[in-house]
Formats: structure tokens, C-alpha cells, sequence
């Protein structure tokens, strides 16, 4: 997990994968096509397009919602999948849905706290 780019949490933070907020926050989600295939309305950057929004930035296209809706990193393993996409190796700041004061889910792997 870490900070989703208002620098409101704590950056790159290893929490139990089947948490859903922190101190309280959702957790959004994000999604990357590390490909660079992306169709919609990409950030490209160094680690793939982000996307936190496919097609419109509203609650229908927003990946989480909007607001974000809590979902757990197996699930958001399933909302990146059914795009063609997986977590983002890195926060998506200022790429939509105003998820920047959220922490966001990321795929960088680290040792989880026991459950």
C-alpha cells in the first residue's frame, strides 16, 4: 500500500491483504497496463500505464468508485484482471476519481503482518 500522492499517509506501507482501510481510509483501488496497450486514459510513466479511471471519471468508471468502495488487494487482484491490467507497482497520483488523499493498493511485494 502506499500514499495515493496527497501525502496524507504513510508511503509504502506492508499491511494484511485482507485489510480494506487504514486508520479508517478506504483503500482505493488502482490498475496499471504494464504493457502499454492501454485504449482509455493512461499516465504513462517508468512502471506502465495508470489507470484509476476507465472510460469516465465518475462512479461507473472509476476502477474503486467514487468515492472509493474498500476492497481487499485479492479483489482488487480481480478488478485489475477483468481490465487486462495488474496492481501498479507504484501510486497513480493525479491520474482521477480524486483518490490522491487515499492510500491505493500497489503489487509491491513485502512481508505482510500475521493475521
Amino acid at each position: 500500500m502506499q500514499d495515493g500522492g496527497a501525502q496524507q499517509h504513510q508511503d509504502v506501507v506492508c499491511i494484511n491483504k485482507k485489510s480494506t482501510k487504514v486508520d479508517g481510509v478506504v483503500i482505493a483501488a488502482q490498475c496499471c497496463d504494464t504493457e502499454g496497450q492501454g485504449e482509455f486514459n493512461p499516465t504513462r510513466g517508468p512502471q506502465g500505464d495508470c489507470y484509476r479511471y476507465v472510460g469516465s471519471e465518475n462512479d461507473a468508471g472509476c476502477i474503486a468508485g467514487d468515492p472509493p468502495r474498500p476492497y481487499t488487494f485479492d479483489q482488487l487482484l480481480i478488478l485489475c484482471a477483468e481490465l487486462g491490467f495488474t496492481p501498479c507497482p507504484v501510486d497513480c497520483e493525479d491520474t482521477g476519481c480524486g483518490y490522491n488523499p487515499y492510500p491505493v493498493w500497489t503489487g509491491v511485494p513485502c512481508e505482510c503482518p500475521p493475521e
